[in-house]
């Protein structure tokens, strides 16, 4: 992989995948645009969108607690941020028109993803990854999930 960073990220649950990387999107952990790799593309969108409104709500209750101004000003623009952001699970040949795109390995194979940040929610052969991976801008970086097997 040129010049991609890297990151393996141990979680303990295949189910909390998508609010980590909701988490991740929220703290700006990301940059650009987003690709999701997963098996269940339906499935996956239903979930990472739960999530995402699960962070936006724990961003508004911190707001709501904290007295301190220079912080809900930052947490203010945390919900804005997360609450714009689009996501598309729909099979497209170019992944520009959103912020978060959703799709199998395959197919980004057949259309490679334009994107900064690659989050590999289930496994993928590592030729496969690297031939997705290849595609990414320079700089980008690629988030392999692990979790212990049911």
């Amino acid at each position: 992989m040129h010049n991609l960073s890297t990151l393996q990220r141990n979680i303990p649950h295949k189910d909390d995948i998508p609010l980590d990387i909701a988490d991740c999107i929220a703290n700006e952990e990301t940059q650009g645009k987003i690709v999701v790799v997963a098996d269940d593309v339906k499935g996956y969108h239903t979930q990472l969108t739960n999530a995402l409104k699960v962070v936006e709500v724990r961003l508004k209750d911190q707001r709501e607690l904290t007295d301190d101004r220079v912080l809900k000003r930052r947490l203010s623009a945390k919900v804005k941020y997360i609450s714009s952001r689009t996501l598309n699970s729909k099979p497209v040949e170019s992944y520009l028109d959103t912020d978060i795109s959703i799709a199998t390995a395959e197919r980004l194979l057949n259309f490679p993803p334009t994107c900064q940040t690659m989050y590999l929610a289930d496994p993928v052969q590592r030729e496969t990854m690297y031939m997705i991976t290849g595609w990414l801008n320079k700089g980008g970086r690629v988030v392999e999930y692990t979790y212990p097997k049911s």
